[in-house]
């Protein structure tokens, strides 16, 4: 059996996700990747109001066919910082200094 996701960030169109129920929230943000280009690490999941986390399942949060997940995509510095951690052993130094200097752009805006 697989259930469809509905994905909104703030008053954005809706994404739809076909997702197995044991996939977890990590996978869901993984498809949500692909299908929207918002980066893994700057995504934070709501469900009924509360934050999700990652290892957990849509089954065991006892998301059904059409239930909706509202999606916070950082666009701030703590997004920029995130990606860096997260991809900083695959990082040149001239690809680390780009996120920094990203980050600082997007602060001052």
């Amino acid at each position: 059996m697989r259930i469809n996701i509905k994905v909104r960030r703030g008053p954005g169109p809706l994404t739809t996700l076909d997702l197995d129920p044991s996939a977890t929230m990590a996978d869901l943000k993984v498809a949500l990747e692909k299908t929207t280009g918002w980066r893994v690490c700057m995504q934070r999941a709501r469900f009924n109001r509360m934050i999700t986390h990652d290892a957990v399942t849509l089954e065991q949060y006892g998301m059904k066919d059409d239930d909706m997940v509202v999606m916070e995509v950082r666009t701030d510095s703590t997004g920029f910082l995130a990606e860096l951690e997260e991809n900083f052993q695959k990082l040149t130094p001239q690809e680390a200094l780009d996120i920094y200097h990203a980050g600082l752009r997007a602060q001052r805006n």
